[in-house]
């Protein structure tokens, strides 16, 4: 439901018995599929294929089991969740040329906005048009969200409607509030961040296992070192140099998503609870109402290992201004409405 959220200081840098639907097993004829693409081999910037991919409505297990590796202890709770609007997700994490494009000025950054003992310009945002934007607040992603709606063709009703708000867009938007300007997040007609249960759904691609590929190779192991299965799919920890990369270069997840392990940590709508996502189970989640923080999913070039699962939650104020905290656009599919092509 719509709702409203307090701005709020700045912190400094953090890092069902139903079976989960498959990709591709849309009921709805109506929901088109984006061509696919394999990263290149080389290391050379891909051409970006299709920007939007469709994905249907369906079910899945949220979460994870109580003895899965990485787990977090009281927030991942295992539970049904189905989603009952057909939704477009963005191919790749908005990257600082779409940002710009739209005229904002570009907050990619290598420093946290805080005290200098925060602030290391060998890490974080690597400035350049093809990779992710980051250090955006979770009011600018949705001021964002807002005017690629208003510049789409034809226009679509914005999402959003920001009040009180300082700053601008790229260089540091806060506002007292927002109202989702539809009778939930789901049924609005412009483009918007997924929600939480969204990002996972998409992100899973119809598996269980600990990020898309499959599971850790050493999860145990009494020293982090780098993971093969990881090394194909992300910029991480140990193959990232600590900066973003351009994004589209790893390999995609069975959707045809990318990035959704690593590189940019992805602002999405949800409210954040660190009791879990509530008792399920749970149709169209959008968290608990009114918390004090936002969720961000998908870890980043610097997170811990465990960080680039598909089920690990990461949470930052709404005005945090963080080295690579970027985001990913959705909208929701009407029933007969193909994807988007640009």
């Amino acid at each position: 439901m719509g709702g409203t959220v307090t701005a709020l200081a700045i912190h400094g840098c953090a890092t069902s018995s139903k079976e989960p639907s498959k990709p591709n097993a849309a009921s709805d004829a109506a929901v088109q599929a984006s061509a696919d693409g394999a990263a290149p081999s080389d290391g050379a910037v891909p051409a970006l294929l299709s920007p939007w991919v469709a994905i249907a409505a369906g079910s899945f297990l949220m979460g994870t089991t109580e003895t899965a590796w990485g787990r977090g202890r009281n927030n991942e709770d295992q539970v049904s969740v189905t989603l009952t609007h057909n939704f477009e997700l963005g191919r790749y994490e908005v990257t600082q040329e779409e940002w710009t494009r739209l005229g904002f000025a570009n907050p990619s950054s290598r420093a946290v906005l805080g005290p200098p003992a925060t602030q290391d310009p060998t890490s974080g945002d690597n400035v350049g048009g093809r990779n992710p934007v980051g250090t955006v607040t979770w009011f600018e992603a949705l001021a964002f969200a807002n005017a690629r709606s208003e510049r789409a063709s034809p226009p679509r009703p914005p999402c959003f409607e920001l009040s009180g708000c300082t700053g601008e867009v790229g260089r540091g938007l806060i506002c007292a509030a927002v109202r989702v300007k539809a009778t939930s997040i789901y049924e609005c007609e412009g483009y918007r961040l997924p929600t939480e249960a969204e990002w996972e759904y998409a992100a899973r691609a119809g598996t269980q296992t600990d990020f898309y590929a499959g599971n850790f190779a050493a999860p145990n192991a009494p020293i982090p070192s780098p993971d093969p299965t990881l090394d194909r799919i992300a910029w991480y920890a140990f193959n990232s140099d600590r900066v973003s990369h351009p994004v589209g270069l790893k390999e995609p997840n069975a959707w045809g998503l990318y990035d959704v392990a690593g590189n940019a940590y992805e602002w999405v709508f949800d409210y954040y609870d660190g009791a879990g996502y509530g008792p399920g189970p749970l149709v169209d989640p959008t968290g608990v109402p009114d918390a004090m923080y936002r969720v961000m999913r998908g870890g980043c070039v610097w997170s811990p290992l465990n960080g680039y699962r598909s089920a690990a939650r990461f949470y930052r104020l709404p005005a945090d201004r963080v080295p690579l905290d970027g985001l990913r656009l959705a909208r929701t599919l009407r029933p007969g409405e193909r994807v988007d092509t640009n």
